[in-house]
């Protein structure tokens, strides 16, 4: 499943892939500067979870660990 996303996602040109030749293979996916046109709204996405993430405990009793702000790779708007 993950595997087709990527895939769907690469033939899109949103993200890119590069393969590396070694032992244990290593794959390494980064966003394309088509992706990069995505930031703003990947950016309002993660606020509106943060926002929203306190109602989704209390309402679903859902366990949720969320990332530090910090410790996420920022996405520049362009």
């Amino acid at each position: 499943m993950l595997t087709q996303q990527l895939r769907e996602l690469e033939d899109d040109d949103i993200i890119t892939r590069r393969i590396y030749e070694q032992v244990p293979p290593k794959v390494e996916y980064s966003l394309s500067p088509l992706g990069e046109t995505l930031a703003p709204i990947l950016n309002q996405l993660c606020e509106w979870g943060e926002n929203n993430i306190d109602r989704r405990r209390r309402d679903c009793g859902e366990t949720i660990h969320l990332l530090n702000r910090d410790d996420v790779p920022t996405l520049k708007a362009n």
